[in-house]
Parts: structure tokens; sequence; C-alpha cells
């Protein structure tokens, strides 16, 4: 049985909203707005681009929670680089993934 798409993400302290919809540029697949704590996932893309498209934006929600860097640029090229390896590493380890997700029950 398919989980409803999730609807609220929990970063440190605060607690996003997540829609599902297109965003708010319009080119975007994926949008995350801390200001308003709000992530916006487009629903029309495939399954597997909507997982790696949301795992990409609670990566930028959660830089902005750290103050990883100031710089747009970077933050952007670090949270592609990172999304990508996060998605294939849950992805291709599921007994881990079962593991962790056991632990922190």
């Amino acid at each position: 049985m398919a989980k409803k798409r999730p609807t609220k993400l929990t970063v440190g302290c605060y607690d996003y909203e997540i829609l599902w919809q297109k965003c708010p540029d319009k080119t975007n697949i994926g949008w995350c707005e801390p200001a308003h704590l709000r992530i916006t996932i487009d629903p029309s893309m495939n399954p597997m681009v909507q997982i790696s498209t949301l795992v990409h934006e609670l990566l930028h929600a959660g830089s902005d929670f750290i103050g990883l860097t100031p710089d747009p640029a970077l933050e952007e090229s670090i949270v592609t680089r990172m999304s990508g390896i996060v998605v294939s590493m849950l992805r291709d380890n599921p007994d881990v993934v079962e593991y962790i997700t056991r632990k922190l029950e």
C-alpha cells in the first residue's frame, strides 16, 4: 500500500509545510522558502524525480537552519551534489535505512 505524500517536515526547531503543486516561479521543480517555512514540489514529475527534489529541498532547509553559507550559488552547488548521493544511499541500502528508522522510533 502506497503511503501519502508527506505534508510536513521538521528541520531543527521549525516545522515546514510541504506543498505538492507547481512552484511559485513556474520554472523550478522544487522550491524552498525558509522565511515562510514552506517547501514546494512539482507533483507532475515522475516519482524518483519527486523524491530527489524533496531531498534537495530539505537539504536547502537544513542548510538555512545551520547557516551553511550566505552565498546562494555555493549553497546550490553543495545541495545539488549532496542530494544525489543521499538519494542513492537511501535507495541502495534499504537495510541501513530500516535499521536507522527502527533505532529512531
